[in-house]
């Protein structure tokens, strides 16, 4: 969401980043790192493991330790559509 403008001119509402996740730990901290980046400030980002064998959860939860808007949740049956229509509930607002 950059867009060279000020945070002040953007609308400040709520947007909600549904991160799907499965064995990332190679790439997962760079996707974070990348949406925590955004000129956008007002986030929520959800990361939805589906069951990660590898660093993944711990990573992910490295990072919400440092940053609040990050948050884990899990997919056991690592179904990826499902999963994410699972996690609109848990959006604050409709922006995700």
């Amino acid at each position: 969401m950059r867009t060279g403008q000020d945070d002040t001119t953007l609308d400040n509402g709520l947007v909600t980043v549904v991160i799907p996740a499965r064995n990332e730990q190679a790439s997962i901290g760079a996707c974070l790192a990348g949406v925590q980046a955004q000129s956008h400030r007002h986030l929520q980002i959800i990361v939805v493991d589906g069951n990660s064998d590898d660093r993944t959860v711990e990573l992910v939860r490295a990072a919400a330790r440092d940053d609040p808007r990050i948050e884990l949740v899990h997919n056991p049956d690592r179904i990826t559509g499902p999963s994410l229509s699972s996690q609109a509930p848990a959006a604050t607002r409709r922006e995700v």
